[in-house]
């Protein structure tokens, strides 16, 4: 009777500790992928905040993506943060 319950906790333990590294791994692929994103998100920012001599269809065009891009790495850094502690 011993024998079964202390094979079970094992089994647990052992899942467990499998379970915690793939979290621990996922969690940093996410960290990786936040840290690629928002230099990404940083760079196209900055190409757009360069002044524009005139105003074409293209950046009037472009200016409601990055409104989107900028909701979305504000959520994203949240997450991040959370993720962190």
């Amino acid at each position: 009777m011993y024998t079964k319950l202390e094979n079970r906790l094992k089994l647990a333990h052992a899942n467990s500790h499998s379970l915690s590294r793939d979290l621990k791994t996922t969690r940093e692929v996410f960290k990786h992928n936040i840290v690629e994103y928002k230099s990404s998100f940083d760079r196209l920012n900055a190409l757009l905040l360069l002044p524009d001599p005139e105003e074409t269809p293209l950046t009037q065009k472009l200016r409601v993506p990055v409104r989107e891009l900028v909701a979305e790495n504000k959520c994203l850094q949240k997450t991040a943060s959370s993720l962190r502690s």
